[in-house]
């Protein structure tokens, strides 16, 4: 494969991971896109799961089964997307930039701006969607178990517990906020046991996590860290790309994974294919963490490296769709279910209800996260933030 050089990293900067970041020719271009890929791959995953079930011809291999919109239930791997992603955002300026008098103060304000005024946007919204459904009495929509009035002052208050039942979307912003307060822990670990021993932990903690606490969801330490454990190898695995990207002499190892990505790829999908779940309802299990893992990881080497790849990411409506990615996810999931409320009294066919979800729904989901993004996020970024006194 033919990949990119590895030197001249100065044109990579994230979008928001650092002040006065500019907008490089293809780089961050590139990572808008995935951004962008991963949130449609969000979206198109919920309108498949409320829409319809169509009986499609079956292709049975052992216990699994695949239909030819089965690709659709495996949308929810835009999550790990997401997450991998955030790790290397973040860490990459710290590779770049280091500097023994980093300013924690501004990088956690920072942080805080660019998730709570759209995520209190959206309570406000959609708290007002739910008062007006409540006000309606549609009873095809106040049965809902989700679109209920909440406790809006406890919701805006929940600074490190996002509520999630009013949108089920929020509870990745509980492992956003929790990753955030780790991040500098992890890079000063980082600077003794480098990337790889970083992951390697990230993996020990993940498992021990998994047959410790993990037991007990409802145990109040499991509600303080959350899942951040379960998914903190894809958090490592995204700093071990920024630590790769950064350097100008990556090693032997590094180097190797540059030139299998495509091969990488391929081993991944193999894996979400055999062994993932086509579903979420049953939580979050390595079945699903472990092959949707690896495939962010190689998607994310493949968009910094891969000159072919990275020219469909550059795609100009993917990466528009990757700048107001954030308020999309937000909002779209109750948008999907109040049609899917307000079909399903209507009978239509299977066919129908496909092409009304998979085209119709999920363009005016894009349609309104365009709008609230204008509204609720951008107001919000490219502000400089001061923390002299």
């Amino acid at each position: 494969m033919k990949v990119i050089p590895i030197n001249n990293t100065a044109d990579l900067q994230p979008l928001g991971a650092v002040e006065h970041a500019s907008l490089p020719p293809s780089h961050l271009t590139a990572l808008d896109g995935l951004r962008g890929f991963a949130c449609l791959c969000v979206v198109a995953y919920h309108c498949y799961n409320y829409g319809p079930s169509i009986p499609w011809p079956t292709l049975t291999f052992g216990a699994r089964k695949w239909t030819p919109t089965h690709f659709l239930a495996y949308g929810y791997m835009g999550v790990e997307i997401f997450f991998v992603l955030s790790g290397f955002c973040l860490a990459y300026p710290f590779f770049r930039h280091s500097s023994p008098n980093f300013d924690w103060k501004r990088y956690f304000l920072r942080r805080a701006r660019r998730i709570y005024p759209a995520y209190w946007g959206a309570l406000l919204l959609l708290s007002i969607f739910a008062l007006i459904i409540s006000h309606l009495h549609i009873p095809s929509l106040t049965n809902s178990n989700v679109l209920v009035m909440p406790s809006f002052g406890r919701s805006l208050l929940s600074i490190i517990n996002p509520e999630t039942y009013l949108n089920g979307s929020f509870w990745t912003l509980k492992v956003e906020l929790r990753w955030y307060i780790l991040l500098p822990l992890l890079l000063i670990l980082h600077r003794k046991i480098k990337s790889l021993g970083l992951v390697a932990v990230a993996v020990v903690l993940s498992l021990l996590y998994a047959q410790t606490l993990g037991q007990h969801p409802d145990s109040r330490i499991s509600t303080l860290i959350s899942s951040l454990p379960i998914f903190l190898p894809l958090f490592a695995g995204g700093i071990w790309v920024a630590q790769i990207r950064a350097a100008n002499a990556p090693d032997r190892i590094e180097r190797l994974l540059i030139r299998s990505s495509r091969w990488g790829i391929i081993v991944a999908l193999g894996l979400v294919a055999l062994w993932a779940p086509a579903h979420t309802e049953g939580g979050i299990h390595y079945n699903r963490v472990v092959p949707g893992g690896l495939l962010a990881f190689f998607l994310l080497l493949l968009s910094l490296y891969d000159p072919v790849f990275r020219k469909l990411l550059t795609w100009r409506p993917l990466v528009l769709v990757g700048l107001f990615s954030y308020s999309l996810y937000l909002i779209h999931q109750p948008i999907i279910m109040l049609f899917s409320a307000v079909t399903r009294p209507l009978h239509w066919s299977g066919a129908i209800q496909f092409f009304f979800f998979q085209v119709v729904v999920f363009l005016f989901c894009i349609m309104i996260g365009f709008l609230f993004f204008q509204l609720a996020e951008k107001p919000f970024l490219g502000r400089t933030i001061s923390t002299k006194k």
